[in-house]
C-alpha cells in the first residue's frame, strides 16, 4: 500500500528487470519471491527463482537482498544466491552449471539423462552405460561386431534455459575413443564414434542446432571431415567450447538465447567410445 514502492512478485521462472537510470525522488522498486526480498536501484537485472532458491545477477546497477533477516548489496557484473530460510550468499561473479549429473554419480534415466537410438527398435543399435574409468564416472557407447549398418545411440538431457542473461556460455566434456570401424566420420561426415548437438533458440526467435565430432582414424582422400576434428585414440581428450556465442558465429549460426537440450551419442557402423565431466559453464 506504499505509494511510493513498486513491488512485482516473481514466484517462480526467471524474470529481467530494467529500472530506469533516474528514479522519481523516494520511488522504490521491490522484487518479492518466496526467498528474499530485493530492492532494486537503477540497472539491469535478473532474477531467477527455483523451488528453494532465488538468485540475483546484476549486469548493471546496485540492488539490495534480504533474506532471514539479514542483507547484501550487490552491483554490476556479480549476484548473489538465497536458499529458504537463510541469509543472502556473498556477493560474488555468478557461475552456474547448467547440466545435471555431467558427473555421472547417479544413473542414466529420467528426467536428466535420457537414452536413445537409432534404429528405436534395433536391439543391437548399441548400448549406453555408466563405467568406471581412472577412478570416475563416464558414460561408454559401444557396438562391436554388429552387421555395418547405421546406428545411433546417445543420451540427452533436456535444458530449457534461457542464457540472456550471461555474458559468457563455456561447453565442456571429456572424449576418449577407444575404436571406430569407420574412417574419418564416414562418406557423409555425419558418422562420428562420438559427437553432440546441441539444440537451441537464437536471439531472433529462431530453431539453431551446433553439432561437433571427434574421430581418430583418418579418412580415405576423397571423404572430406566437417563438423569435427581429429583426436588422438585412447587419449582423455578435454573439449571446451570457449565462449559459445562466438564459437556459434564462427560456424555462420546466431548467438544463442536459450537452450533447449544436448544430446551426446555415438553414430555409424561399430564403436566404441566415453565421455566424461559433461558441464555448460555460464557466467
Amino acid at each position: 500500500n506504499d505509494p511510493r514502492r513498486v513491488a512485482i512478485e516473481v514466484r517462480n521462472g526467471r524474470v529481467r528487470i530494467n529500472t530506469a537510470e533516474v528514479l522519481p525522488a523516494g520511488l522504490q522498486f521491490t522484487v518479492v519471491t518466496p526467498q528474499a526480498l530485493i530492492d532494486l536501484g537503477p540497472g539491469s537485472f535478473a532474477v531467477q527463482v527455483d523451488d528453494d532458491k532465488t538468485q540475483v545477477i546484476s549486469r548493471y546497477g546496485q540492488a539490495t537482498v534480504e533474506g532471514d533477516g539479514e542483507t547484501v548489496v550487490i552491483t554490476e557484473g556479480v549476484g548473489t544466491e538465497v536458499l529458504t530460510g537463510a541469509a543472502p550468499g556473498q556477493p560474488a561473479a555468478p557461475v552456474d552449471n547448467l547440466i545435471v549429473n555431467g558427473d555421472f554419480e547417479e544413473p542414466l534415466g529420467p528426467p536428466e539423462w535420457l537414452v536413445t537410438r537409432y534404429p528405436e527398435d534395433d536391439p543391437n543399435a548399441g548400448q549406453a552405460e555408466i563405467v568406471s574409468d581412472s577412478g570416475r564416472n563416464v558414460v561408454r557407447f559401444s557396438r562391436i561386431n554388429q552387421p555395418p549398418t547405421h546406428t545411433e545411440i546417445g543420451i540427452t538431457q533436456v535444458l530449457g534455459r534461457d542464457v540472456l542473461d550471461y555474458e559468457m556460455v563455456n561447453l565442456q566434456l571429456d572424449v576418449n575413443l577407444h575404436w571406430q570401424s569407420l574412417p574419418g566420420a564416414g562418406e557423409q561426415s555425419s558418422e562420428f564414434p562420438l559427437m553432440f548437438r546441441l539444440d537451441y533458440e537464437d536471439i531472433y526467435g529462431n530453431h539453431q542446432f551446433w553439432t561437433h565430432g571427434f574421430y581418430y582414424r583418418d579418412p580415405p582422400d576423397q571423404w572430406v571431415v566437417t563438423g569435427g576434428e581429429q583426436i588422438p585414440q585412447d587419449t582423455w581428450f578435454p573439449f571446451e567450447s570457449g565462449n559459445l556465442a562466438e564459437r556459434l558465429q564462427l560456424q555462420g549460426l546466431s548467438p544463442p538465447a536459450k537452450l533447449n537440450y544436448l544430446k551426446i551419442y555415438a553414430s555409424g557402423h561399430n564403436y566404441d567410445s566415453m565421455v566424461a565431466e559433461v558441464r555448460i559453464v555460464a557466467r
